[in-house]
């Protein structure tokens, strides 16, 4: 049934325009006035769709599509936990905001209803690798660039001691990812050259894992899912991995907040740590509630005054000035996720959809959702070295733009794209010129 929900056109509009019904319904209801019930069924309806997107994916055996809806389906358990269960989102939100959290996951169905609506599941093997390219001498320097950066980018301080003391890392830690993927295009496919990858790789992992950080393995990992592994595991494999990534990752957060607990012996708690976490002081000690919180956080300071129609046209204009611009150039308007966190306090972050429903509107959580799906489908279709450049990071760093903020769609992917493009110039005169 769910497959021929994406592959039979009649089956798929029927569902789409049936759930945009209710969709609909619920948000105009919402704004009328607000019974409980909303809440459940709005949870019930983001749930499904997640299901949906997940269920479509499998059906194909698409490995990567399958991962990145998963992980942004793990977004939406913390409305289930909210609603059914009566947790807290955040120990910053002590309180059952029901209108609002019930808003926050209309938004996320309305962005869920869209990219199921216009992305198409391909079979995975029409998705369109990478070409080598072969410049030994400027593979080498890009590889040495690329050690001196994680060497002196590197996170630095030690999140396992409980002193609370800051994890110092540069802007540019992440940006090494970029480095990472254009000296494996220009590893001409050399054995040798993807070793020598693999151990810089390694400890860039070993460093971020040291200083308590995970985010940047999880990206290393997606980057390597998208260029080599879909194509070299089998589905089953990769499915497996998948979940006991988050498995490890989970339990990796668990030891992270309270590392004596390996020294008390408490290894239930430790492998076990998403029933532990979901009541803690009766709130979801998850970055996936956080981040729902933060988002939820946006809508309550439009709903206080502190985001005015002004407000939110000027944050607009700051998210495309902060590609160029530092942000500590600009006013604080440009980081709606700490905007005004001395009245509501927050753990950061937020759900993309969240910020662009801030400053364009339900049109912005429309054009996001198809944007994102658009973007996958080129990704099976035939295109440039620079849009595929592009997607593969849009890919890559899911894990930021959609639960951090989306400024890396205009900046970290865009600036990638830049440089990559320079790198081809660089390559093209070193050849004119016979300098390789």
């Amino acid at each position: 049934m769910i497959y021929s929900f994406g592959q039979k056109k009649y089956i798929k509009l029927a569902w789409s325009y049936s759930v945009a019904v209710v969709w609909l319904i619920l948000y105009i209801h919402l704004n009328i006035t607000y019974e409980p019930y909303l809440g459940y069924v709005s949870t019930m309806l983001l749930l499904i769709q997640a299901f949906v997107l997940i269920a479509r994916a499998f059906c194909k055996k698409n490995t990567l599509l399958f991962v990145l809806f998963s992980f942004i389906a793990l977004y939406t358990w913390p409305a289930k936990l909210f609603f059914f269960n009566e947790v807290f989102l955040s120990a910053h939100n002590q309180q059952f905001t029901y209108e609002t959290a019930t808003l926050v996951t209309l938004l996320f169905s309305l962005f869920l209803l869209v990219v199921d609506f216009f992305v198409k599941i391909p079979n995975p093997a029409s998705f369109k690798r990478f070409e080598y390219k072969n410049n030994t001498m400027l593979f080498y320097i890009l590889y040495i660039v690329s050690w001196v950066l994680v060497f002196s980018c590197r996170r630095v301080g030690n999140a396992y001691d409980g002193s609370g003391d800051e994890i110092k890392v540069s802007t540019l830690n992440e940006y090494v990812l970029i480095l990472f993927l254009t000296s494996y295009i220009y590893s001409s496919g050399n054995k040798t050259r993807q070793h020598l990858l693999f151990l810089l790789w390694a400890v860039y992992i070993m460093f971020t894992l040291l200083a308590g950080g995970r985010v940047e393995v999880v990206l290393l990992l997606l980057l390597l899912l998208i260029i080599k592994y879909q194509y070299v595991f089998s589905f089953k494999k990769i499915v497996l991995f998948f979940i006991c990534g988050i498995w490890g990752m989970s339990v990796f957060e668990t030891i992270r907040q309270n590392p004596q607990m390996i020294l008390q012996g408490d290894f239930a708690a430790i492998v076990t740590p998403f029933v532990e976490k979901e009541y803690i002081q009766n709130s979801q000690g998850s970055n996936t509630g956080d981040v729902y919180w933060a988002t939820e956080r946006m809508i309550l300071l439009i709903n206080d005054g502190d985001l005015s129609i002004e407000k939110r046209t000027k944050a607009a204009l700051y998210y495309f000035l902060s590609s160029i611009t530092p942000t500590s150039y600009l006013p604080p308007l440009a980081n709606l996720a700490n905007y005004k966190s001395e009245i509501r306090t927050t753990g950061g972050g937020g759900l993309s959809f969240g910020f662009f429903y801030v400053m364009f509107g339900l049109g912005g959580v429309v054009f996001l959702g198809y944007f994102f799906a658009k973007m996958l489908n080129k990704y099976s279709c035939r295109n440039s070295s620079l849009s595929l450049f592009y997607i593969t990071l849009m890919m890559m760093m899911i894990p930021r733009w959609f639960a951090y903020t989306p400024i890396h769609l205009v900046k970290f992917c865009v600036w990638g794209v830049l440089f990559y493009y320079w790198v081809i110039c660089v390559d093209y005169t070193m050849k004119k010129h016979k300098l390789c």
